[in-house]
């Protein structure tokens, strides 16, 4: 958020341009239900509501204003995490095809809870975009890939123990086989009982 005077963005010392002017659309806010403005960029178009603030962005155009964000350091607490507008949890439609859109946390730790439809594109309660690309400028998407790849490299030294066990466990239970003549303990302990009984 900037003042209207200021010739440079206040977050990201960016110099700020004319404000694009957007087009009438024919796409109802999955909120509010009225017609949303469209704003055309080369790689897909961003629809926003002028009522309640949401946005819904093209997954093409969602992931080229990802790529534009490049991480620049950033202090710990300095990104404000979004809260949902009135409380909301429930899932809405998605604008262009009216099927239920997936709630997700982005970037697992972002704090920001947005509504996916894997075909179309991504919603955005008001205030939710900035946020969103706040996070990933100040590196949040890379410390979420450097998480995965961690927790992926520690699944597969607890999958290589646990199968390292098994093996343990398998050997031994040979073992005890072998020493009993090729019958279980269980089967040993039945015989005493039965040999105990005549």
């Amino acid at each position: 958020m900037n003042v209207p005077e200021s010739a440079f963005c206040s977050g990201c010392g960016r110099q700020l341009g004319l404000e694009p002017v957007g087009e009438a659309g024919n796409l109802p806010c999955p909120i509010c239900k009225q017609a949303m403005q469209l704003y055309r960029d080369d790689a897909g178009v961003l629809f926003d509501c002028n009522t309640c603030g949401g946005q819904f962005v093209e997954h093409p155009l969602f992931r080229e204003m990802l790529h534009r964000h490049d991480p620049v350091p950033v202090p710990d607490g300095v990104i404000t995490l979004a809260r949902r507008p009135d409380g909301r949890s429930n899932y809405i439609p998605c604008p262009e095809c009216a099927a239920l859109m997936n709630r997700k946390n982005f970037g697992g730790t972002s704090g920001v809870v947005v509504d996916v439809c894997k075909k179309h594109g991504t919603w955005f309660d008001e205030g939710e975009l900035p946020r969103v690309l706040a996070f990933v400028a100040g590196g949040g998407l890379d410390r979420a890939k450097q998480r995965d790849a961690d927790e992926a490299v520690r699944l597969r030294h607890d999958a290589a123990a646990a199968s390292a066990r098994g093996e343990a466990f398998a050997s031994s239970h040979e073992a005890r086989l072998s020493w009993s003549g090729g019958t279980t303990r269980a089967e040993t302990v039945v015989g005493l009982f039965l040999e105990l009984l005549r």
